[in-house]
């Protein structure tokens, strides 16, 4: 009998270590937040100069669409690094981060008129993740 309640004692000094462990590594701290947020700036430097370039071998090319993805692709990381310094300022990107997801899914539909290198399609998933991890942290759900 006492080792029983020697064991449920141990289980549950057990369960209260690993909730503890669960509720800290859901957190992100603003350090972290704001460097994943210069990742992402990083990471969509590299997609907006790979998209350009597949979108002048692109069916779209030479027209009028081309131009405003070309605009949209060099929109998108300065929107980013608006993101970042309101971040740095405020900690919040409230004001922010609905621009830089309505820019997203503009570019994530243009993804499909171009036929996308392995070298844009990488920086693209890049730059998805990073975008997920930070509205997760920051709470924000994008409307559809």
């Amino acid at each position: 009998m006492h080792t029983r309640k020697l064991l449920c004692m141990a289980i549950a000094f057990v369960l209260l270590g690993l909730s503890g462990n669960a509720v800290a590594q859901g957190r992100i701290s603003d350090k972290d937040l704001e460097k994943l947020m210069e990742n992402l700036k990083e990471d969509s430097k590299k997609f907006s100069d790979s998209f350009k370039q597949d979108l002048s071998k692109s069916t779209i090319r030479k027209t009028s669409e081309e131009k405003a993805a070309k605009q949209l692709a060099d929109q998108f990381p300065k929107q980013i690094d608006g993101m970042l310094k309101q971040f740095k300022s405020k900690k919040k990107a409230d004001a922010a981060l609905p621009v830089v997801y309505q820019s997203y899914n503009k570019l994530d539909n243009l993804m499909g008129k171009v036929s996308p290198t392995a070298k844009t399609t990488d920086s693209w998933s890049k730059v998805k993740q990073g975008l997920d991890q930070i509205g997760k942290a920051l709470n924000y759900t994008p409307s559809s």
